[in-house]
């Protein structure tokens, strides 16, 4: 969401009554004109239905280049990662931070407790939290508040700490086909 051309909220929060009461989300408001010029000109060219190529490096968009970014976030931590998202879904990613466990860092993932697909199959991010498990990740369901973020931190307190917040689940859905926002 842009405001008066000069502000931008970048988010995962759903615009309806229980994102604001009953799930853990996070935002990133800024008023830096090359953010707030890239997200006005990606609305323009979404609206008119033209490509528009990303250029703030700040910037993370799907299907371009989220990719891309919020992997070389995982790929580049040097300590510790903690992570919010409510899917744990995309292969990936999911490699990305089995990776990172495995090469010594500490992965800590915070993830949802999601719903049964209407078949009955149990919670489709079962598979995932429990290959992370098996990497070495340190895993954890939360319940409630319901889980709906997407957030990485890399490298907390240290002075190449760098985060992720935005949109982008993890799935191949969100990092392939959507438009997503996120800023690192």
């Amino acid at each position: 969401m842009v405001v008066d051309g000069g502000t931008a909220y970048v988010m995962g929060l759903n615009f309806a009554k229980n994102y604001f009461s009953g799930t853990r989300d996070f935002g990133y408001v800024t008023s830096d004109p090359v953010m707030v010029g890239e997200i006005n000109r990606f609305f323009e060219a979404d609206w008119t239905g033209v490509p528009a190529v990303p250029s703030a490096e700040g910037l993370a968009w799907s299907p371009v280049n989220a990719r891309a970014k919020m992997t070389a976030l995982v790929n580049n931590a040097r300590r510790t990662l903690d992570i919010y998202n409510e899917l744990a879904l995309d292969k990936k990613m999911i490699a990305a931070m089995c990776a990172a466990a495995q090469r010594g860092i500490k992965v800590r993932f915070i993830n949802a407790a999601a719903h049964p697909k209407e078949d009955g199959q149990e919670d489709p991010n079962k598979p995932g939290r429990e290959q992370l498990a098996a990497a070495g990740v340190l895993v954890k369901v939360i319940k409630s508040p319901f889980i709906h973020a997407k957030a990485i931190l890399a490298d907390n307190g240290t002075p190449a700490a760098k985060a992720y917040n935005g949109s982008g689940n993890f799935s191949t859905v969100s990092f392939d086909r959507n438009r997503e926002l996120g800023v690192i």
